[in-house]
């Protein structure tokens, strides 16, 4: 009988990638791990479409697709080998996609979510139609339509639309047209009406929901080094629209990050298919990675 492995996906020095390893292995599962910027470097795919047959070899331990009954995706290298050659890159980039779109495997999260993730104006636009409050927004780079934006936001914020940076207040002299006009000449951007209130972080995994309230007085938690985190409870239609969410954005698991007001109202900012969660499982206690654990020590449902 074949072995069922867990395959992770991130470096190797992500405290993530070792909690989840780590983890599973203290529960007795087989795993491997891969790194796909180090492909094809470090490790070898194959595939024979004929016969629907893939594997992972990486130091001599092969892995059949076959064999693979659940993945937890913490980071995939958006281009592997960065070669000169845009060939090289296509055709690396097109057999990780293999692996990536492997059917029976439990993707925790998989690719439809990742990508979903990557194109947050959309993601903005889809948790409105299920039902959540989204603040005040715009996305882009015409420097007419985004002073109109902030002329009729007295408290307004900007960010990646992407991610990848933190979030800032926008001050007298980022309103002025001449400015607007040479950073949105480099790049688009997310404005956004600030809302006052605090940060909520609601984890749903599965059927479990979990929320935390960090406490801070910066624009963004991440740069307070004395935000408080306390479990939180959840309010059943904040639950219940976590959930629709999760499971529109075709994940398995994910945080949702919103700001609530002073009034109590929830606003969504955004949906995270791979969520950091070992500072605030430590501070607050709930048990995040273990039910992440439970999650993909299930059997596949497809």
């Amino acid at each position: 009988m074949k072995s069922n492995y867990s395959l992770i996906l991130g470096p190797k020095n992500d405290p993530h990638v070792n909690y989840i390893r780590d983890a599973l292995l203290y529960k007795n599962q087989k795993v491997i791990c891969i790194d796909t910027a180090k492909y094809p470097e470090q490790w070898q795919l194959s595939w024979l479409p004929r016969s629907s047959h893939g594997a992972i070899l990486q130091n001599d331990l092969m892995v059949e697709f076959s064999q693979i009954r659940s993945a937890y995706w913490r980071l995939v290298s958006a281009s592997t080998r960065q070669s000169k050659n845009p060939i090289i890159n296509r055709d690396c980039a097109s057999m990780l996609c293999t692996l990536l779109s492997v059917p029976h495997i439990h993707w925790v999260n998989g690719k439809e979510a990742i990508d979903m993730h990557k194109v947050k104006p959309m993601q903005l636009h889809y948790a409105k139609l299920l039902g959540a409050t989204v603040p005040r927004s715009y996305m882009g780079n015409d420097a007419n339509q985004a002073m109109d934006f902030l002329k009729s936001i007295k408290h307004a914020i900007f960010k990646p639309i992407h991610g990848g940076a933190k979030t800032q207040s926008i001050d007298h002299q980022q309103r002025q047209i001449r400015h607007l006009r040479d950073s949105l000449a480099i790049c688009p951007v997310t404005l956004q009406e600030y809302i006052q209130g605090t940060n909520v972080r609601t984890y749903v995994i599965g059927h479990c929901v979990f929320s935390i309230e960090i406490s801070s007085t910066r624009v963004d938690f991440r740069d307070d080094h004395n935000a408080r985190a306390i479990p939180l409870p959840t309010p059943p239609d904040v639950a219940h629209l976590a959930r629709r969410i999760m499971r529109y954005f075709k994940m398995q698991w994910t945080a949702i990050d919103w700001r609530k007001n002073l009034d109590g109202q929830y606003y969504f900012l955004e949906a995270n298919p791979s969520p950091m969660f070992i500072d605030l499982q430590m501070s607050t206690g709930l048990p995040i990675g273990e039910r992440l654990l439970e999650l993909l020590m299930q059997p596949s449902n497809k």
